[in-house]
């Protein structure tokens, strides 16, 4: 028996995409289609899966059953730095930032008998340019569950999130309101776009008129995601203390013109779009915010748009089947 256990249920999903209703529902689905549903069980997040000897539990941390030894494959984010993982802080320019506490997580990875690893495009580039950290933090990865792993990005639900696409970038016309606007995320130090946002003000940008933060947006209501359609051109995130970076790219997926931390987003050839807390680099960010905000660049800002969101739509490394059928492999292993 294969028992499936998510924060969220997997019927949660048809009126919530939140990500963790998002996994625990293309999982368990997807397993049933491949496996049939006599052989995949849904098992609520706050119980402890009585497993037999030979069943396996797929999870995340800190699911409790982490903890009794029963054969877990765990479905995990990481962001390939190895310090993530014994410090609660991450060296981020010579400022220590604080970053989520998963100190006392990573010993109960030992009971893993496979892991599924997710993780962002920055980090996979550091991995196959073979650098240090990244390739040690595969490694202790490995040596928890015999090399049973797989590590590669987070998939995404591409049709649910074009429900509302951004088809072309706002300015500011004669019979409109409506012009260019970016929306910065913000929320103390898990998505902290706090120099950001200092700069945008230096460089005389208002918030309210020209950007507006947000700490949260409710992606479920319909109204809402189509006044972001209306009021904004760029989405921006300088958060680098999250693996994903899946909120922003459910953005990308809408039409957004996405702007990110180089710690999670890479821009895809579009520098203006990556975003750096070095010191060093003030001058170039004042230069790239206000290359930004020219409406004058919105044609350029476009074709980068469409050419990122192809490769995005176009990706099969990013799809909910070919990440089932890893996840069935890591599986078969383990059996």
């Amino acid at each position: 028996m294969i028992h499936v256990s998510f924060p969220r249920r997997p019927d949660d999903y048809a009126a919530d995409c939140v990500w963790h209703a998002q996994l625990s529902h293309h999982v368990y689905h997807g397993l049933c289609r491949q496996l049939g549903h006599g052989k995949v069980e849904f098992v609520e997040w706050d119980r402890v899966v009585a497993a037999a000897p030979q069943d396996l539990i797929v999870t995340c941390l800190p699911k409790a059953n982490y903890r009794t030894g029963a054969r877990i494959i765990g479905v995990e984010n990481d962001t390939l730095i190895q310090r993530r993982w014994t410090h609660g802080t991450f060296d981020c320019h010579g400022i220590e930032a604080r970053v989520d506490d998963v100190r006392e997580l990573f010993p109960l990875l030992r009971n893993a008998a496979g892991l599924l690893v997710m993780t962002h495009d920055v980090a996979l580039a550091r991995l196959a340019a073979g650098e240090a950290d990244a390739t040690g933090d595969v490694r202790r990865l490995e040596a928890c569950c015999n090399g049973n792993i797989h590590v590669g990005p987070h998939p995404i639900d591409r049709t649910r999130f074009r429900r509302w696409p951004k088809t072309r970038l706002n300015r500011q016309r004669w019979w409109t309101r409506h012009r260019h606007r970016m929306m910065i995320y913000h929320a103390g130090w898990r998505k902290n776009s706090g120099e950001a946002i200092a700069m945008m003000k230096d460089l005389g940008f208002r918030e309210g008129e020209h950007f507006d933060v947000v700490d949260f947006v409710n992606k479920n209501d319909e109204a809402s995601m189509k006044a972001l359609v209306d009021r904004y051109s760029i989405v921006f995130s300088g958060s680098f203390s999250e693996s994903g970076p899946i909120n922003i790219i459910e953005y990308l997926i809408q039409g957004f013109v996405i702007a990110g931390h180089e710690a999670r987003w890479d821009g895809y050839g579009f520098a203006e779009s990556v975003w750096s807390c070095d010191p060093s680099q003030a001058d170039e960010m004042r230069r790239r915010l206000l290359w930004l905000m020219d409406e004058g660049n919105l044609p350029a800002m476009l074709r980068h748009r469409e050419r990122i969101h192809a490769h995005f739509m176009e990706r099969e490394d990013m799809a909910w089947d070919g990440f089932i059928d890893r996840l069935l492999a890591i599986i078969e292993r383990a059996s």
